[in-house]
């Protein structure tokens, strides 16, 4: 039992020591490699508004410089800038910036369109840390150059005119009638006022001679209807000639309707009046050569009491010519011939002119004619 007893306890403490020195062994570990984050880039600028006060709508930009610097311990780049309205247009360093260095956003901001206070705004895209910045810019647009488009739309090289032609609808021939056209200077040098040509019936006389900078001046235009010695509408060119290298010479149109003033007519007259009557109201020519003339002859009478007198007769298409004799009268139911000579310089196949003929003939003055014609051309 002894003999047993001790082997017992000598094997107990053989395997004790085996525990102790399996306890004591470090296990075998494979190393792991550490992910350090990369380090980012910040930016901090010295202004993130920019106040532009008071500009003028005008098409050349207004450049906004926001200068930053990283701040922070990696390089950053910056991946876009958005701006919020088709009006600005942003530049930017496009490679990466380093720590501790500098750059700069420049903005375009084109006032043009734009009127009032005006707030914009611009976002900056980078791949640092923030991700996003905010930019803005505040200021007051005057929209100078839109009251000048609107109120002197008429563009004449360095000058811009309130309308480039007047109108007298009605301008009766023993009457002076009177417009007002307004010239505007918007530049920064005075244009001197030279010249004025225009036909006898017409004047053009300016407030002041001197367009000074950033001034206009007021051409008052009268128009005498018995100095025209005409009838019907016609238009006439007043030539302004200036010192403006850009244009000298600036153009007004007048455009006037000549009439006869019945209202001064005996009662007897108007009583019993002229009344016009065409009796070939169409003459065909037929075929002609182009570039070649034709005679046509029209006629016509008058149905009324009081003789008729033909004032004028015209084409708009400046290819018809007469020479009637505009002083005889037409005495009741006398049949007059009207010649024409049709000039076919400008058209080719068949056509049809309008003539005009005026008559002092109070239910209607103006009276139509037509003519027609086939122009061909043949190779000689």
């Amino acid at each position: 039992m002894r003999i047993i007893t001790i082997l017992t306890l000598i094997s107990v403490m053989i395997s004790g020591t085996l525990q102790a020195q399996k306890a004591k062994a470090k296990p075998k570990t494979t190393p792991v490699n550490k992910v350090v984050p990369a380090e980012k880039g910040t930016l901090s600028f010295d202004r993130t508004n920019f106040e532009i006060g008071t500009v003028i709508d005008s098409k050349e930009p207004i450049y906004l410089t926001f200068k930053f610097k990283n701040v922070g311990k990696g390089a950053i780049s910056i991946t876009d800038v958005k701006t919020d309205c088709d009006c600005s247009k942003a530049d930017w360093i496009k490679t990466p910036v380093a720590a501790d260095k500098e750059g700069q956003i420049e903005i375009r901001f084109f006032p043009a369109l734009q009127s009032g206070k005006v707030t914009k705004k611009f976002t900056v895209f980078t791949d640092g840390s923030p991700s996003v910045y905010y930019l803005s810019m505040t200021g007051n647009v005057d929209d100078r150059n839109a009251r000048l488009y609107q109120y002197y739309p008429e563009v004449q090289g360095n000058t811009r005119l309130a309308m480039n032609n007047v109108r007298f609808d009605t301008l009766y021939i023993n009457q002076t009638d009177s417009a007002f056209v307004n010239m505007f200077n918007p530049t920064f040098k005075d244009i001197n006022i030279k010249s004025i040509k225009a036909p006898e019936y017409i004047t053009a006389t300016p407030d002041q001679f001197i367009l000074y900078a950033d001034n206009g001046t007021t051409f008052t235009i009268k128009v005498n209807g018995a100095l025209a010695k005409d009838y019907g509408k016609r238009t006439d060119e007043i030539l302004i000639n200036t010192d403006d290298p850009k244009s000298p010479i600036k153009k007004i149109f007048v455009k006037v309707n000549l009439l006869e003033n019945f209202s001064i007519q005996p009662p007897k007259f108007l009583q019993k009046p002229p009344v016009f009557k065409a009796l070939t109201p169409i003459v065909n020519v037929d075929t002609m050569q182009i570039n070649t003339v034709k005679q046509a002859t029209f006629y016509v009478t008058n149905t009324g009491k009081s003789p008729m007198f033909i004032r004028k007769i015209y084409s708009d298409c400046g290819c018809i010519t007469t020479n009637f004799d505009y002083s005889k009268p037409i005495k009741r139911n006398k049949k007059v011939a009207i010649t024409i000579q049709f000039n076919a310089k400008y058209d080719i196949g068949e056509v049809t002119k309008e003539i005009i003929v005026i008559t002092n003939t109070p239910d209607r003055v103006e009276h139509k004619l037509n003519l027609k014609a086939n122009i061909i051309y043949i190779r000689k």
